[in-house]
């Protein structure tokens, strides 16, 4: 009797363990794939912004990125009113 009980105990343990290293959600071989990916992502170079030439060069800059929000918060406002 004891021995047909402990058998079913480890059977259901295995059982458990296994349905709980199959998800994808707590598996150690996912945990260790999406670290290695976000190590990756993390060292590739990020894009550098080159120096201004003049002081025109700088203010026409700034003057496109001013229209770009100018017309992007027009549009949010465009679309808020039509909602």
């Amino acid at each position: 009797m004891k021995k047909s009980i402990l058998s079913t105990v480890v059977f259901l343990l295995i059982a458990i363990s296994f349905f709980v290293f199959s998800n994808n959600k707590f598996g150690p071989f996912t945990i260790a794939a999406n670290t290695v990916s976000k190590i990756k992502e993390e060292a590739k170079p990020r894009k550098k912004m080159r120096a201004f030439g003049s002081e025109k060069e700088l203010k026409d800059y700034f003057r496109v990125l001013a229209e770009n929000q100018r017309r992007k918060s027009e549009s949010r406002k465009d679309s808020k009113s039509l909602s």
